[in-house]
């Protein structure tokens, strides 16, 4: 019997790794191959177009839910049909599309608020070390040379004009932000080192800063998920979204927790996404509170009929008149 006492040790008691021997298959024996697994396919043909253009690696993902256990034999449950399939995919297309869009809201406003706020203490360059005392030293530099280069090609007009116009190492901050992702935002958000700063992010959205920082952090996780167009309906986050210990109403109760699902037997958790859904409702309410986004929503959910406790979802939720149906 192999024994660990270290990482190293514990990587050599790994089973040896198996040479990977699996080829690619044309559309026809995919849909064979899904056929002999147990799925049911009423139109063979049809099935072969849609995978043409959507992979069948890419479908997996939403396979897995349907697959008996244990799971890795790729087994399907009885009566399982492509269209069960298919229907969680196009949901999921469109509830992307629905996160985006409100996703994209929240990030120009923390921008907004960002830029606003750092510029008004310290001016257009507030990039400044002693402005970010507790960044470790590597990611501090990391990200000096990540702002030296941004747009190198000076693609962007203004960028083109400022670097042809004036003696800067580093944009000024109202135009370096345009180019920054969500993550390198987040990640300057997170050690701003002046109270008031911290305070101001805190009084726009109603909410501690520390809460405020690990948020964002998970919109930024949610955000990429968007932008790689992966699986996010049913999906079962690694870390769970920071649960708020004081907000204000209607969403001091919606929140779940995980010990009401031990209460109700539901199997799922606060890792899905229906709490994530609540944040971004909240951060919307703070930016365009006549938004009907969560409605938008609950609507989709309705026309898919898909299974909302595989996202979250607490029993009888459509009958809370917060989501307006």
């Amino acid at each position: 019997m192999c024994k660990a006492d270290n990482k190293l040790d514990t990587e050599k008691c790994l089973p040896e790794k198996l040479p990977y021997r699996k080829i690619s298959l044309s559309v026809d024996r995919q849909v064979k191959q899904l056929q002999s697994r147990g799925m049911v396919i009423n139109n063979p043909s049809g099935v072969e177009e849609l995978l043409k253009h959507v992979s069948y690696y890419h479908l997996e993902a939403y396979f897995y839910s349907y697959y008996k256990d244990p799971k890795e034999n790729h087994k399907f449950d009885e009566g399982v049909k492509f269209s069960n399939i298919w229907r969680d995919y196009r949901f999921d297309r469109r509830f992307r599309e629905h996160l985006s869009h409100a996703l994209e809201r929240i990030e120009v406003s923390v921008k907004t608020q960002f830029v606003y706020h750092l510029s008004q203490n310290y001016g257009a360059f507030p990039i400044q070390r002693e402005h970010f005392k507790n960044m470790p030293n590597e990611e501090w530099d990391n990200l000096v040379k990540y702002l030296s280069g941004v747009d190198p090609e000076n693609r962007e007009v203004f960028t083109k004009h400022l670097r042809r116009n004036y003696s800067i190492e580093i944009l000024p901050i109202w135009a370096l932000v345009e180019l920054l992702s969500f993550g390198k935002i987040s990640l300057m958000i997170a050690y701003i080192s002046k109270r008031d700063i911290r305070k101001a992010f805190q009084d726009t959205y109603g909410i501690d800063y520390d809460l405020f920082k690990k948020w964002m952090d998970h919109l930024r996780v949610v955000r990429n998920l968007c932008a790689h167009h992966l699986r996010l309906w049913n999906r079962r986050f690694i870390t769970a979204p920071a649960i708020p210990r004081s907000i204000d109403d209607p969403y001091k109760a919606l929140w779940v927790r995980p010990i009401q699902y031990k209460l109700e037997n539901n199997p799922f958790n606060e890792h899905r996404v229906y709490n994530t859904i609540v944040m971004i409702d909240y951060f919307l309410s703070k930016i365009s509170p006549d938004n009907s986004w969560r409605k938008d929503i609950a609507v989709l959910i309705k026309k898919y009929k898909v299974d909302v406790a595989r996202m979250g979802f607490p029993q009888n939720w459509e009958n809370d008149k917060f989501w307006g149906l």
